[in-house]
């Protein structure tokens, strides 16, 4: 087989769990179908991140890839300022305009391009427009559920081009094979993970979850995974409401060893779509909390037909406690293995198609 070069465009700097993982597991997935590929990681500030080094997205050097991939994550759109203040707060050099990672190379001649399992929130009229434009240029687009695919199709997608497909995370217990487990957070002792990014009332909360433990005799862990929008200091406000009674996980610890933390945890609950999905991959029984809304927590959990696992407000936490501990993990294994087919088929269709373009005739 002809040796392919592959760019892995990523967000991975934003130190979002899901969007550290997915490049490696792209990578992963991509590797096992294509042995002789190799990988650059390609990145707005090109900041190495979970001990991968990347390259700072240049337009200019990505004619010298065979395939430029951007494989999952909700980030079709133009919310620059957003992830802009994000690079600032973090003391990274990224380019000025972040979201040109998504847009920035769909007309680049030669290389096979490809948008894998992407979420589409609804489009600002900039989005729209970005959207049009970067489609024709696309060899091959798989959104991230229904609402996602309509929304490219209502963009100028031709139809049937769009594949639907599930969330990539679904594979991410992959990345854990061959793996050491970390040590157990809360002692051994059974424990619900959690994690939030907003907490009107981290008192009120620590007493819901206090009911909780009590109720179902676990221990509460507090799981930072989405250092961007710095959950560590919500969640560090929440163990202190405690009173020192929650755990809470380093948040700088390794990104996988807090994938094992939520695979080894009876129960999820929180405000990461990808703690959701890296719990429930693994069997665990999860829920989202979120207000409803026109949301990618609508589109996941609709489309698993698990739309019942989801509280608006802290004031629902209990029952929510109780309703995914009372499924047990069948439900959730069932909706794990369905998923895992799903997204394998479609890295067998991303394999196949890198393929059958060929590599680029490079000098």
């Amino acid at each position: 087989m002809t040796p392919v070069r592959i760019g892995l465009l990523n967000y991975a700097d934003v130190l979002n769990f899901g969007d550290v993982l997915f490049p490696l597991l792209a990578e992963r997935e991509l590797q096992a179908r294509l042995p002789k590929a190799s990988f650059a990681f390609i990145s707005p500030s090109g900041a190495e991140v979970a001990g991968r080094k990347a390259v700072r997205y240049d337009r200019a050097m990505l004619e010298d890839h065979d395939a430029l991939l951007m494989c999952g994550g909700e980030i079709v759109h133009r919310f620059d300022a957003m992830l802009s203040g994000i690079y600032e707060r973090f003391g990274l050099g990224a380019i000025a305009q972040p979201t040109d990672l998504v847009f920035g190379w769909t007309r680049t001649p030669g290389p096979f391009k490809a948008w894998v399992g992407l979420g589409v929130p609804a489009p600002t009229p900039e989005a729209g427009a970005a959207i049009g434009a970067a489609l024709p240029g696309l060899d091959f687009v798989a959104a991230r559920g229904s609402r996602s695919r309509a929304r490219l199709e209502a963009r100028g997608a031709a139809a049937g081009s769009v594949r639907q497909c599930r969330d990539i995370g679904w594979l991410f217990p992959r990345l854990l094979r061959g793996r050491p487990a970390p040590p157990p957070p809360a002692g051994g002792k059974p424990y619900l993970a959690v994690q939030a990014f907003t907490i009107p009332d981290p008192d009120a909360l620590a007493r819901r979850l206090e009911a909780v433990a009590g109720r179902l005799g676990v221990a509460i862990v507090l799981v930072p995974l989405t250092t961007c929008w710095a959950d560590e200091a919500s969640l560090e406000r929440l163990r202190q409401a405690s009173g020192g009674a929650f755990a809470v996980v380093d948040y700088r610890m390794d990104v996988l060893d807090k994938l094992a933390i939520l695979g080894g945890a009876p129960g999820y609950i929180g405000q990461s779509m990808h703690g959701f999905i890296g719990a429930a991959a693994q069997g665990r029984p999860a829920g989202i909390w979120a207000a409803d809304g026109d949301d990618k927590f609508a589109e996941l959990l609709g489309d698993a037909g698990l739309g019942d696992l989801r509280t608006g407000d802290a004031t629902g936490i209990e029952r929510l406690a109780g309703q995914i501990f009372a499924a047990g993990g069948a439900r959730f294994l069932a909706a794990a293995a369905e998923a895992e087919a799903n997204v394998d088929v479609l890295f067998d269709a991303l394999a196949a198609a890198i393929a059958s373009h060929g590599p680029r005739r490079h000098g």
